[in-house]
C-alpha cells in the first residue's frame, strides 16, 4: 500500500561529528543510533551535517535501512571521508519517500530537498554546514543570497543546520559579538528570503545552547531552524536536546502542522501498558473492584444517588487517579535525574551569577546530561535487541512490522 505523508511532521538537525567507526563495509555505530534516534523521536526528516559519507556508504546505508530510511548526502568534492558533508535522513514510516527530489546547492555544505505534503502544499527545505571561518562563512552566506534571495530565486520554507555563526550576543557564552560582516550576511539572507528563527522568536529573551567547546567549556547556539514567517503559525514544540550518542552538538527539532487538514484533538487519556504488569498497581485495581463488588451486592432500593452507574462510574475514577498516581511512580529514576539536571542548566543559563562561575557549572552540568543521555539511549537499544532476538524470527506481530 502506498505511503501517505503524514500531515504532522516533526524536522530536526544534527551535526553528528562525522561517519563514525565502522567494520569493512558495514554500517557505522553512529548510524544504527541515528536509526534509533529517528525511530523513537518519531523524527520525519532529519538534516545532519559532517556526515563524510561518499557515495557508496550512502548505498550501503540505503540498502541496510531500506525498510525505514531513505538518506540522501552531498559529499565534499576533496577529501568526502574527512570533512563536511551533509545528508538528509528521511523516515519512510512517515513520509512517501516517492514525492521527493534533492538537489546539491552546494557540494558538502548545502542541500536542498523538495517534497509534497498535504493538501496539495509542497515543502522546500536547505541543509547547510556553514564554514568556521567567518570570512568564509559571510561569502557562503552571500552565495545562498544569490541563489535564493532574488525575486526569480527559489523560495525556501525550511532552512536548518550547522550555521557556525550567532546574530545575537545572547546565543553565545560567554556573551559575545561574531564578525560582524558574518553576522549581516546571515540576517541579509533570512531577510531576503523572509525567514525567522523559529526558537529565538518563542523565547525572545532565553538562553539556550546546542554546542559545548571541550577545551574552553565556552557554549553557543549555531544549531538552528528558520522556518518561513507564515510557517510559524502551524511550528511547535521547539526543542533541543541530546540524540543520546556521543558528539558534541545537540539536535534541535520543531513540529510542522498542516492547518488546513481537518481538526484532531489531543486525544482520550488511556491507561499506561506498563501499569498492567505493575505487581503494586494490580493489587489496587483488584481491590477498588471488590469493594465496587461489596458497594453493589450491599445496595438497597435504587435510587437517584444510590444506583450500580453512579457505583461503577465512582469506581473508574477511582481507578483513574490510582493509575495516575502509580504511573508517576513508575517514571524511572534515569528519566528523573535527566530532568533534574535539565531544570539546573536553564537555571544556571538564564541566571544572574559570574559568568566564568556559569561557564564551570554548565559545562559540568551538561558533561552529566550527556552521560545520562547516552546510558538511557544504551538501555533502549538493549531492550529493541533483546526485543529482536526474543522474536526476530518468530511469526508474529513484531515480525510482520520487520518484514
Amino acid at each position: 500500500r502506498k505511503k501517505r505523508t503524514r500531515a504532522h511532521l516533526t524536522v530536526g538537525s544534527l551535526n553528528m561529528r562525522g561517519y563514525g567507526e565502522a567494520r569493512s563495509d558495514q554500517a557505522s555505530e553512529k548510524w544504527l543510533c541515528i536509526n534509533q534516534v529517528v525511530r523513537d523521536g518519531k523524527i520525519a526528516i532529519l538534516a545532519l551535517q559532517e556526515t563524510h559519507l561518499t557515495n557508496e556508504r550512502i548505498d550501503n546505508l540505503n540498502q541496510l535501512f531500506d525498510a525505514t530510511l531513505l538518506i540522501h548526502g552531498s559529499c565534499d568534492l576533496n577529501n568526502p571521508t574527512g570533512a563536511r558533508g551533509v545528508a538528509f535522513a528521511i523516515n519512510k514510516r512517515l513520509i512517501n519517500v516517492d514525492e521527493i527530489s534533492f538537489r546539491e546547492e552546494e557540494p558538502g555544505r548545502a542541500l536542498e530537498m523538495n517534497m509534497k505534503w498535504t493538501n496539495g502544499q509542497t515543502l522546500k527545505i536547505l541543509n547547510v554546514y556553514a564554514p568556521n571561518d567567518m570570512t568564509e562563512n559571510c561569502a557562503f552566506w552571500s552565495r545562498r543570497t544569490y541563489s535564493y534571495g532574488t525575486p526569480a530565486g527559489r523560495k525556501l520554507d525550511i532552512v536548518m543546520g550547522d550555521f557556525n555563526v550567532v546574530t545575537d550576543p545572547i546565543d553565545r557564552l560567554p556573551p559575545h559579538r561574531d564578525l560582524l560582516a558574518a553576522q549581516e550576511s546571515v540576517e541579509d539572507f533570512m531577510r531576503k528570503v523572509d525567514l525567522v528563527d523559529g526558537w529565538r522568536e518563542r523565547n525572545p529573551s532565553k538562553r539556550q545552547y546546542t554546542y559545548m567547546q571541550q577545551a574552553t567549556g565556552s557554549q553557543s547556539r549555531i544549531d538552528r531552524i528558520y522556518v518561513r514567517r507564515t510557517l510559524m503559525s502551524k511550528a511547535n514544540n521547539w526543542n533541543m536536546d541530546g540524540p543520546g550518542f556521543r558528539t558534541d552538538h545537540r539536535m534541535v527539532t520543531v513540529g510542522l502542522s498542516n492547518t488546513s487538514t481537518p481538526y484532531q484533538g489531543k486525544g482520550r487519556w488511556a491507561l499506561p501498558s506498563t501499569l498492567l504488569t505493575d505487581k503494586i498497581f494490580l493489587k489496587q485495581m483488584r481491590e477498588l473492584g471488590m469493594s465496587m463488588q461489596a458497594e453493589l451486592d450491599n445496595q438497597g432500593e435504587r435510587s437517584e444517588m444510590a444506583n450500580p452507574q453512579r457505583t461503577y462510574a465512582s469506581f473508574k475514577q477511582k481507578l483513574v487517579d490510582a493509575a495516575r498516581k502509580r504511573a508517576r511512580c513508575c517514571i524511572p529514576q534515569l528519566d528523573r535525574q535527566i530532568e533534574a539536571i535539565k531544570t539546573d542548566i536553564d537555571r544556571a543559563c538564564n541566571g544572574t551569577g559570574a559568568t566564568q562561575d556559569r561557564i564551570d557549572s554548565l559545562a559540568i552540568l551538561q558533561e552529566r546530561l550527556t552521560e545520562l543521555e547516552a546510558r538511557r539511549f544504551g538501555a533502549k537499544r538493549r531492550a529493541v535487541a533483546a526485543n529482536d532476538w526474543a522474536m526476530g524470527e518468530t511469526i508474529c506481530k513484531y515480525w510482520t512490522r520487520l518484514n
